[in-house]
């Protein structure tokens, strides 16, 4: 099992970096965590088929976690093979359908047969032979509008996906039990407010992503300094790089 990091940028693109979209393999499926642009042109780059996609999760709607869905539809419905299904779980049904009108608006087929959309709910949300995916509400979004952390299991591992937090970090899923792997977002809050609760996690290995620009190039190893003392390895990720797990 490995996760693929397409994405890692906040927001907008920089030099480095798309938005966010996060790829997780195992063996012959993967799963899709958010899918900020270009999703579908970076698993093409990392030598994903498209086929091997089973799920698709959207933390929230903002345009950074969902621009790359309509090139993904298409790149989905463009060479199908035998048995391939993908389901795609946005963070708001009100966004279903004004998401296929934009499908058809731009003549990409909706990939009738081959996708199916469906609206996140608390707890157990998706469940196949390689892997379960547990929603857990965030509390990102103005307005009350939903967010969502993903918990995956697979293959005796957990991971947490956090999605984007609100600024004073405390919708961390906490007493969740142990995580082999956290994949956090580093932007929209302050190290010193997210320590108190990442000391008390109980986690293997933190990747932070979603990562800001003033924490590219140099500037990452200053990030970096501010998680030093947390008593489990700690590593900032870049786009197209690869975890095993």
């Amino acid at each position: 099992m490995r996760i693929i990091t397409l994405g890692t940028s906040h927001g907008n693109h920089t030099p480095g970096r798309f938005v966010s979209s996060t790829l997780l393999e195992i063996g012959n499926r993967c799963y899709l965590i958010d899918a900020g642009e270009p999703a579908s042109a970076q698993m093409f780059r990392a030598g994903i088929p498209f086929e091997t996609l089973r799920g698709v999760f959207i933390t929230h709607m903002h345009d950074d976690h969902t621009s790359g869905l309509s090139a993904l539809v298409k790149a989905l419905h463009k060479y199908p093979k035998d048995d391939q299904h993908t389901d795609f779980y946005f963070a708001e049904e009100a966004a279903i359908a004004p998401f296929r009108n934009w499908l058809a608006a731009t003549h990409v087929n909706s990939g009738e047969g081959l996708v199916h959309y469906h609206a996140t709910r608390t707890g157990l949300v998706f469940q196949d032979e390689s892997i379960s995916v547990t929603a857990i509400p965030t509390r990102h979004m103005s307005g009350g509008a939903p967010s969502f952390a993903y918990l995956t299991e697979a293959e005796g591992k957990r991971i947490l996906f956090t999605g984007d937090l609100s600024p004073d970090f405390s919708d961390f899923p906490q007493n969740i039990g142990h995580l082999d792997v956290c994949i956090c977002e580093g932007t929209h809050y302050k190290p010193s407010l997210a320590l108190p609760i990442l000391r008390k996690a109980d986690i293997a290995k933190l990747i932070l992503n979603h990562v800001h620009e003033l924490w590219i190039g140099n500037g990452e190893d200053l990030y970096l300094q501010n998680f030093v003392s947390l008593p489990y390895l700690v590593m900032v990720a870049h786009d197209l790089e690869s975890f095993s797990v």
